[in-house]
């Protein structure tokens, strides 16, 4: 519990609309320093109810000492109660409640999300109040699908698979939901497979044994396929079906173009005039530029919407950081948490948790920080030896998926661009790449791969690298060892 923890401050009682308590907040107040927080909390509390009418209720109390809430409010025996300084609500430039961040925050404990703030998991999969702060996205998922079904892009590392467990765990529409991960899938018989234990299992035992089962079996791969879609027919099922992408580069590396082509068209066939179906594909591969890339009929995926998970907007980005700190108990001060935001441009939710847990490991050594810290902590601890795993895992994406002759181009391309802030011409990058390579013609789409790989962004004719951080990094680990070879 933090130091200055007075014991003195306001109980919030969360409750579900059939009044069950859900979990309980104390908010402690220093002293007259928070009295204008403490003097707008009944008109927060009468906010938050307004927007959470239809999944419950909160209630506030006044408590002189934190130690008798067991004694003089037992609803909240078998919980919890976590606790927060006040002021970290309280934007003092505004002279108003946070209230967006205590609403996500009660919404967490209303909905049984987990704990109140978000967990730290940088690039791991999260559901939960893990999960934070996509609700729009999610919105904007459930209204499309209602028309065609979805294409949802974004690089590794950025979200696509947490908000694809978000969804499942959440649907809509009365729709089943089914996860499908395809990044191992090697022949359209795994395809079937796949698609058939999801549908079948009930657990993932069950799931891995039907798998097994049908590939012993060497089947065509049509003919279980059809099998499992008549079953389902009318079936009201929505199928994410994550990284597909990485299924087709499979393809191409293992079977004859032939038989890549007979698998797109039946499954285009499968979703065509489909009323009870909807199909969301994820990719870590842009699709578009690797439909251009191996000459493929984009007639296969007309069907699709295109979604790309954006980095976040300044407000999204702070309300991030400020939840990943509080969630650990660093409490900093409105213009650090801006100073963080700033640090990280564009804000991509994976850079701004791999830096947030640089300031809490440096804030917990030294035991406070300032704004001054922030760079120092940028140019040493993100962009030191400890975090560049980090970073690493979106250049290993390039090894894979590239191959070999098209990573060395790449890399040609990222060296000439990391020496400038401000980017270089096309023209000069293809001046540059035929003196290399000789021959052009595949550099627009490596450009394309590039800038979805979110390594660089067009601008005014030039290509610059999208982000400051990875700049560095290129510049700093990739760029220097290869001026060492």
């Amino acid at each position: 519990m933090d130091k200055e923890f007075s014991g003195t401050g306001h109980l919030i009682d969360i409750y579900d609309k059939e009044k069950k308590p859900k979990g309980f907040v104390f908010l402690w107040v220093r002293g007259v320093e928070d009295s204008d927080a403490v003097e707008c909390l009944p008109q927060e509390t009468s906010k938050i109810n307004d927007s959470i009418r239809e999944e419950g209720f909160i209630k506030e109390y006044y408590v002189a000492n934190f130690q008798e809430i067991p004694f003089k409010h037992p609803q909240t025996h078998g919980f919890t109660i976590e606790t927060f300084p006040i002021w970290i609500f309280w934007d003092r430039s505004k002279q108003e409640f946070k209230h967006k961040l205590f609403l996500i925050g009660i919404k967490n404990l209303l909905l049984s999300r987990g704990n109140f703030f978000p967990s730290n998991y940088a690039g791991g999969v999260v559901t939960g109040n893990d999960f934070f702060n996509r609700e729009a996205t999610i919105e904007e998922v459930w209204q499309r699908l209602q028309e065609k079904n979805l294409l949802i892009t974004a690089p590794r590392r950025f979200g696509k698979t947490s908000l694809l467990y978000v969804i499942r765990d959440n649907p809509k529409e009365d729709y089943r939901c089914i996860h499908i991960d395809l990044e191992k899938v090697y022949s359209p018989l795994d395809f079937a497979a796949r698609c058939t234990a999801a549908v079948r299992a009930k657990d993932e035992v069950e799931r891995n044994k039907i798998e097994e089962e049908i590939r012993k079996t060497n089947i065509n791969w049509q003919s279980k396929a059809e099998e499992t879609f008549k079953e389902i027919r009318r079936s009201r099922l929505l199928f994410l079906m994550d990284e597909f992408s990485y299924m087709l580069d499979n393809f191409f590396e293992k079977l004859k173009r032939k038989e890549i082509e007979e698998f797109l068209q039946w499954f285009a066939r499968k979703r065509e005039g489909e009323k009870y179906l909807r199909f969301i594909l994820t990719g870590s591969i842009d699709i578009e530029v690797y439909i251009e890339d191996k000459n493929i009929n984009q007639r296969y995926f007309a069907d699709f919407d295109r979604l790309k998970l954006s980095p976040f907007k300044e407000e999204e980005a702070e309300l991030l950081v400020e939840g990943l700190l509080y969630g650990q108990g660093v409490y900093l001060e409105k213009e650090i948490i801006e100073e963080i935001v700033k640090s990280i441009h564009p804000a991509y939710p994976y850079f701004l948790q791999i830096f947030t847990g640089q300031i809490i490991s440096y804030y917990r050594k030294y035991k406070s920080i300032t704004v001054k810290d922030i760079p120092h902590i940028y140019e040493n601890q993100l962009l030191g030896p400890n975090c560049r795993r980090y970073l690493d895992d979106l250049y290993h994406h390039i090894l894979r998926h590239y191959g070999g002759e098209r990573t060395r181009k790449a890399e040609v391309l990222l060296d000439e661009l990391s020496k400038s802030p401000q980017g270089v011409r096309i023209a000069e990058l293809q001046h540059i790449y035929l003196s290399k390579f000789r021959d052009a013609k595949d550099i627009e789409i490596l450009l394309g791969y590039l800038e979805y790989d979110v390594y660089l962004e067009k601008k005014d004719n030039a290509y610059r690298f999208s982000s400051p951080l990875l700049r560095e990094y290129w510049k700093r680990y990739q760029f220097k060892r290869r001026l060492k070879e």
